[in-house]
């Protein structure tokens, strides 16, 4: 039987990360949610593929490669909080960013301007092949959806801006 560690190299020769690329968002995500600017990419391997994801190569530098989803690969165990987490990217949450701008006529505070937008991110989703997803808002802390982002000007304390 073999233990940890021990691993033959041919089962080893290329590992998943856990590096998906999104075809609807257009860009690689972490499947643990937490934000990485590191890139090992391969020089010349096409990145940016929709149904690929990352992974590492055993030689040559532990470079990355973009493969498709449907390639069979090991995949890494590590302990987190003491406990074993052998994750094969399933059920990990993917927090979303995005910027809207607000006008006369549509307001973020309104539940029905809220539902199209929700409406149209599901839909673009599916459109660009997501696989299974739930998607839902989340509320900060103050309890509302959205935060009202501050004018630069407004940001620098002393600052005030100039008066046109």
């Amino acid at each position: 039987m073999e233990t940890e560690g021990s691993f033959p190299t041919l089962y080893m020769s290329l590992v998943w990360l856990g590096l998906r690329y999104s075809c609807a968002l257009h860009f690689w995500f972490w499947v643990s949610g937490e934000d990485g600017q590191y890139q090992n990419w391969t020089p010349g391997n096409k990145t940016g593929e929709c149904g690929h994801r990352g992974a590492v190569e055993s030689g040559a530098g532990q470079l990355w490669v973009s493969l498709p989803q449907t390639e069979k690969l090991n995949f890494i165990c590590s302990k987190r909080g003491g406990e074993d987490v052998c994750d094969s990217g399933s059920g990990k949450k993917l927090l979303v960013r995005m910027e809207l701008t607000e006008t006369a006529a549509l307001s973020m505070k309104d539940p029905a301007v809220r539902r199209a937008i929700f409406q149209k991110i599901e839909k673009k989703l599916k459109e660009q092949g997501m696989p299974e997803f739930k998607l839902r808002w989340r509320r900060q802390p103050n309890g509302e959806l959205f935060l009202q982002r501050k004018e630069d000007g407004e940001k620098k304390e002393g600052c005030k801006k100039p008066a046109v």
